[in-house]
């Protein structure tokens, strides 16, 4: 019996949720993932495992071996480029029929952010190979919030400039769309996948108020602020600069599109910040607490 289906990136947060919602439609993937043991422990027994490195070009023709389909999603770092020309290089060798890869929005030579150069240039090897595609785009996971609210703050240089933020299990679901059942339209096709609103961090701050019952806000910071708190946590220079330069897009007005990909592709309407928040409301609160006196705050 042949798994029609090979994914990369299992054990993170579009992975996982991917994984489970192949499983629930009777599909069981096949997982390209470092390490076995701790693999299985996020994804149970719903995927056949292999161990490899998207770096070895070897380890992919193994697991595409019997695979008509693949998802390509690679951790955003400097070797990023790598490891997408391998995965879709390989993909071409093993005859892959249809591959559908992620992607940072407006990704191209053109993109002001490193990653985004880099995303761009294996974007464009996908589309002119001779394999079917769908490239999704999007521009900011709401999960990205856990990590950005502080000590009752959301710091920020992106001013009153809106985003688009989707839910990561709902681009999950565009993939699992997608790679079990694509509809024409979506084939050879670049598609931006969104959530239901384009909402300021203003706009952000008092949802998560409303869902947590904490006090929430809004800071604005200088961009440079921005970098450089990143890189106090350990943040690489090009990613802290990358992010400021989100945030100077966000200002920009160039991050704020609103599509219904994710419902004509699943058949459902996306969940909105609203729906997140409250769904998630203790996580948030943790997050959103007042620092305790004597220590850095908002």
């Amino acid at each position: 019996m042949t798994t029609p289906i090979l994914v990369t990136g299992a054990t993170g947060r579009v992975g996982t949720e991917l994984v489970r919602l192949l499983d629930r439609a009777g599909v069981r993937p096949r997982a390209l993932v470092r390490d076995v043991e701790r693999a299985r422990t996020r994804l149970g027994d719903r995927a056949e495992l292999v161990a490899g490195d998207l770096g070895r070009p070897a380890d992919l023709d193994a697991a595409l071996a019997g695979v008509d389909r693949m998802f390509v999603l690679t951790a955003t770092g400097r070797g990023q480029l790598t490891q997408e020309r391998n995965a879709i290089d390989a993909a071409v060798r093993a005859g892959v029929r249809h591959v559908v890869k992620l992607s940072v929005l407006d990704a191209g030579r053109d993109s002001p952010l490193r990653h985004g150069v880099w995303q761009g240039d294996a974007n464009a090897l996908l589309v002119n190979s001779p394999v079917r595609h769908t490239v999704l785009q999007l521009a900011f996971f709401m999960q990205n919030l856990f990590g950005m609210v502080g000590g009752g703050a959301i710091r920020s240089s992106a001013g009153d400039g809106r985003v688009a933020m989707v839910d990561a299990r709902d681009v999950a679901a565009a993939v699992a769309a997608t790679l079990v059942d694509c509809p024409d339209w979506a084939y050879d096709r670049t598609l931006v996948l969104s959530g239901p609103e384009a909402l300021s961090f203003d706009d952000t701050a008092k949802v998560l108020a409303e869902a947590t019952g904490l006090p929430v806000r809004h800071l604005p910071v200088p961009r440079e602020q921005v970098a450089a708190m990143l890189r106090r946590f350990g943040a690489e220079e090009w990613y802290a600069e990358d992010v400021a330069v989100f945030n100077d897009l966000i200002a920009a007005g160039r991050v704020a599109t609103v599509t219904d990909t994710v419902r004509r592709l699943t058949g459902s309407a996306p969940r909105s910040l609203a729906d997140f928040a409250r769904e998630h409301a203790p996580v948030l609160a943790r997050a959103a607490a007042p620092a305790p006196a004597g220590r850095p705050g908002g």
